[in-house]
Parts: C-alpha cells; sequence; structure tokens
C-alpha cells in the first residue's frame, strides 16, 4: 500500500468487500494498458470468457469440464490448490512457470 493513501483506507473497517472490486479494477486497468500501449508485448489483448454466466461459473462439474480452478476466497492459499496449479502450469507453460520462479525468487515476502 503506498503510505499516502494509508489515511484512506484507515477510514475502513470492513476492507473485505472491495477485494473483488480492486481485483477486477486491476485486471480491466491491466488489459486497458496492454491492449492500447504501443510498445506492449500484448498489444491488442482481448478478454474472454470461460463461462456465459455467473451460474454456469459456479457449477463445479461445467468448472472441472472447463479445467477451471476457482481461486475465491481462501482457495488462493490453500497449499493443495497451489501445487495442482503449479503442475499444471509446468505441463503447459513451461516458459511461463519458469518467469514465474523468476519473479518469486525477487519478492521478499516478510
Amino acid at each position: 500500500m503506498a503510505p499516502e493513501n494509508a489515511p484512506a483506507w484507515a477510514t475502513i473497517d470492513d476492507k473485505y468487500p472491495f477485494n473483488c472490486c480492486v481485483e477486477q479494477f486491476l485486471l480491466a486497468a491491466c488489459l486497458d494498458f496492454h491492449r492500447e500501449h504501443p510498445a506492449s508485448l500484448y498489444r491488442g489483448v482481448r478478454p474472454w470468457y470461460v463461462f456465459s454466466s455467473l451460474g454456469e461459473a459456479y457449477d463445479i462439474n461445467r468448472a472441472a469440464r472447463a479445467g477451471f480452478t476457482h481461486l475465491l476466497g481462501d482457495a488462493k492459499s490453500h497449499p493443495a490448490i497451489a501445487k495442482r496449479l503449479e503442475e499444471r502450469v509446468r505441463r503447459e507453460k513451461p516458459a511461463y512457470l519458469k518467469r514465474c520462479h523468476q519473479v518469486a525468487s525477487r519478492v521478499h515476502l516478510g
């Protein structure tokens, strides 16, 4: 968090409801940036949808058929889910996994 934003965040007791808004905004901002920026390696990127509706997204059978893993709530930090996703990326996108490991090795979590 940027220090200059700390006073505003301090006025919000329950920040949990804002998590989805921030995640969705960040995704939209990144898509807009890369779609329009002339030097972006991802220029012209467009979002697409795995499911045709929210109800379909929460149908575990449809999600499994689509090869989709929900990362809602605590699922993001569940070791078994993280391991399964890492193995999938290792199989399907080994160069991307290598890049993730490079970035992670430079990030200090503590």
